[in-house]
């Protein structure tokens, strides 16, 4: 889906003209090289690939950050932003030194923020004139797409080290796969703005 959803909004991109859809494609291309990385790392070099998805996490929570600052019009929520994006990227470098905050709090941290960022935005759409054309609205559906995946795997992620099986991880690929619908649709149906 993340191919999918990457040769779609190239072709796309010439319609939108935004700062946002700019951070989106940088997202969309830094995910699918992180999967293609991690992949290669544990299927052909077989080695642990954890390195991968920690460094992803930063280069994932900043470039949303930068997504919903470059379209939010509320003072209050641009200030919430830029302070969350502060303490969380402290916490991350300080987790290099202190691995324990790696392995259990920077991801839900990450899916923690950026669930927010996403909640403040829909409010900002719901008090706008842009909810009467919400479906021809982009960032919109790329908003609804973060909400279902990074809210619902929060409690994914508590869990994550006490699962015994796989079995699990099927969850998580059902909501990447909403997700990436949720974009896609976007993509194709949202009209082209030129200034977020």
């Amino acid at each position: 889906m993340l191919s999918i959803t990457l040769v779609i909004l190239t072709f796309r991109y010439k319609k939108f003209k935004s700062r946002f859809i700019f951070y989106f494609i940088c997202f969309i291309y830094i995910s699918l090289a992180t999967e293609l990385i991690g992949l290669y790392l544990w299927k052909v070099l077989e080695v642990n690939n954890s390195w991968v998805f920690n460094i992803y996490t930063f280069f994932e929570f900043n470039l949303i950050a930068l997504m919903y600052l470059n379209i939010t019009k509320d003072n209050k929520t641009e200030q919430v932003i830029k302070y969350v994006s502060i303490i969380f990227n402290i916490i991350y470098f300080f987790s290099f030194f202190y691995t324990p905050l790696q392995d259990k709090y920077i991801t839900v941290m990450d899916f923690l923020a950026i669930s927010i960022f996403s909640l403040f935005y829909m409010r900002q759409l719901l008090n706008s004139e842009k909810i009467l054309n919400y479906k021809k609205h982009l960032p919109f559906w790329i908003t609804v797409g973060f909400l279902i995946f990074y809210l619902s795997s929060i409690p994914f992620q508590f869990v994550r080290e006490n699962l015994n099986t796989r079995r699990m991880f099927f969850i998580q690929m059902i909501l990447i796969y909403i997700m990436h619908t949720c974009f896609i649709f976007g993509l194709l149906w949202s009209k082209e703005e030129t200034k977020y």
